[in-house]
Formats: C-alpha cells, structure tokens, sequence
C-alpha cells in the first residue's frame, strides 16, 4: 500500500462518475474524525470562480483545533472548461495562486472534482501533477456505457440477464446517471439477488423522450430557480443539444412580451390572471398592420391560440417588461456561445438560467 495523496483530481466528461466518486472519496477521507470543508462555485460569473477560490486560500490559512486533519472540497467546478468562464485571465491567476498556496503547505487533504475540463491547459497539468488525478471519459457508445452498466447493477446486487444490458440501453440512452437512476429502480423492483431479464426492462422502463423539455420551460418562467435548475439536470441526462430548449424559451417569451406590453399600457386588464378575448382582439385590430395581411406565421403573435394565451398571462407577475426583453438579449447572447462551445451546453444554460433569474429580481 502506497502513501495517501494529499491531492486528488477528478475530472472527465460523465459528470455523474466524477461526483459519485468524490462523494465517496470525501466519506473514505473523513472516516477517523476529519473535518470535511467544502467549496463551490454557486453563480455564473468569473467572479463567482475567484470568490470560490478565494474563500478557499483564506481556509488553508486557518487551523481547526478539534480535528486531527481537515480535508477540503472543491466540489464539482466549472471553471476549468473551455468557456467564456474559463478563458478568464483572472480565474487563471487565481487558480495558479491557490495551486502555489497548496505547494507550501503539508498537512490538509484535497478533492478537486471537475466537469467539464479542457485538458490543453497549463492549468489542468498543473492540477493533474499535484497528486492523484483520476479520469472519468463520457461513455460514447453502447460499447463504452454497457460495462458501466453491468457495475453499476453489481453495486445494487442484482444480475443483468442476456440482452438486458443491451435493451437498457437502447431505451435509456448512453447517459451514465439515466442508467443509474434505471437500475436503481428495477433492482428495488427484483430485490436483493434478483436478476434482471429483457421482460422486466420492457415492462418497467419506458423510452425515454430526449426533446421533452415543456416542464424546464414552465419551471423556468414561474420564477423558480432551484427546481427549474433540477428540470435542466434532468434535461440534460439524456441529450446535449440545447438550442431546442433555447428556442422553446425565446419562443414563450415573445409571447409574454407582447402580454406585458398591453397590459403596462391598459390595452390589456387582467381579470384573475386572466385576458378578455374583446380588449385582446381590439388589440390586434390596433397593431395588426405591422404584421402581413393574412399570412400564416409563427412570429404573427394575434395569430397564437387566445386560450393558451390567457394561460400564459399567468406569469407575467414576476417579471417586467425591461426584464422580458433582457432575457431576449441573454438568449441571443447564449445561442452564439452554444455555437462556439457547443460542448458545454448545461453550463451556459444553467449560467443563462442564473442570469436570467438576477434579471428579474
């Protein structure tokens, strides 16, 4: 048995891999008494990495008196990818700053867990040199995801029968926590020492939707940022494109401001959270000349079905009408870094998503 690293790195492209392993590595690390403190990069900002980073330093600085050794967590960041947030000059400095304190001291153990990462970096081999680093890759095909698979069912003490892994995931998808939260069910279903046939995978797991994403929307304009967050987890366990979700966003809000603008200038009364189809359609007598006389479109707003309109009206409460065209120009600004960094998709919705939230407070 070698000698514990006092530095561990995880990083890789299946996020749900690095986080297990971290989580367990904290539980291994903490065992005998240590103290266990964690840091977090919570908002969007390249300033938010240098707080984090910052509150770290200042934590290796201090002593704890009532624990033989202190373990640090820098839990699940973001700032390593190559993104706007990444590219920061100022979140590189404070990066080497942290690595450079970590040099000179001996005693605390640390956890870096990381998705994604750009690997080209001086950053990342300076991460990588400080200890132990572990690599977790993205399962790709079926090939790669079928042994991750067969592990995780040995974790929960059943067995996969013949052409069960394989269906699993054909239904499921490549996504390491989709197959988790699968096989987690279905061995609750078999118990303790149950095998899992092709039957029981037709019966209880259905195929999964990857365009589903009504729910993140809805979530998204009732103003609830942690359980909208939660929905584009969920969205992005089983797909990487966003733009369909972008797209789904812009086009609920150019209803919305359409709402908000006839209602801030009394063209529009809401009677409990409701429109009045006679103020509505005097509306669009009022307006309708902007738009081509009877031309289908989707961007012919008095076209759109009054009654889902009225039930749009509902949520317009929270936010104003600068706050709906701010999430526009978000939008616009998101779609062109999905262009250019199209494989860190959930980290700028979820940056997109924060922004927007602060937007509306």
């Amino acid at each position: 048995m070698g000698e514990t690293p006092r530095f561990y790195f995880l990083y890789g492209g299946d996020a749900y891999a690095v986080r297990r392993r971290a989580e367990e590595l904290s539980q291994e690390l903490t065992r005998e008494g240590q103290s266990l403190e964690i840091f977090q990069a919570s908002g969007p900002t390249a300033a938010d990495a240098e707080r984090c980073l910052k509150e770290l330093r200042e934590a290796l600085r201090s002593r704890d008196l009532f624990a033989p050794q202190r373990v640090f967590w820098l839990k699940q960041i973001d700032f390593l990818a190559d993104s706007p947030t990444g590219h920061s000059e100022a979140v590189r400095q404070a990066l080497e700053e942290f690595i450079a304190n970590w040099k000179a001291l001996d005693e605390p153990l640390c956890i870096c867990s990381a998705c994604p990462v750009d690997r080209r970096t001086r950053i990342f081999k300076q991460l990588c040199a400080l200890g132990r680093a572990e690599f977790f890759p993205e399962a790709k095909t079926p090939a790669e995801a079928l042994p991750r698979l067969r592990e995780l069912a040995q974790r929960e003490g059943v067995a996969l029968e013949d052409g069960a892994a394989e269906l699993l995931v054909e239904r499921v998808g490549l996504s390491h926590q989709a197959l988790a939260q699968e096989v987690e069910k279905l061995a609750l279903y078999a118990g303790p020492g149950g095998r899992i046939n092709p039957s029981l995978v037709q019966e209880l797991v259905p195929e999964l939707q990857p365009d589903e994403f009504f729910e993140t929307v809805e979530l998204f304009y009732a103003a609830d940022l942690t359980q909208s967050l939660r929905s584009l987890e969920r969205y992005f366990i089983h797909t990487r494109e966003a733009r369909p979700l972008l797209a789904a966003l812009q086009q609920r809000n150019r209803l919305l401001l359409v709402l908000r603008y006839g209602v801030d200038t009394g063209a529009l009364t809401l009677h409990s959270q409701r429109l009045s189809q006679t103020e509505w359609e005097a509306m669009a007598a009022r307006y309708q000349s902007l738009f081509p006389p009877k031309e289908k479109n989707g961007f012919q707003v008095f076209q759109a079905n009054f009654w889902y309109l009225s039930r749009l009206a509902r949520d317009l409460a929270p936010f104003s009408l600068a706050a709906l065209l701010a999430f526009q120009q978000e939008f616009i600004e998101t779609f062109f870094q999905l262009i250019r960094f199209h494989e860190h998709a959930e980290e700028l919705m979820q940056k997109l998503f924060r922004r927007c939230r602060a937007l509306a407070s």
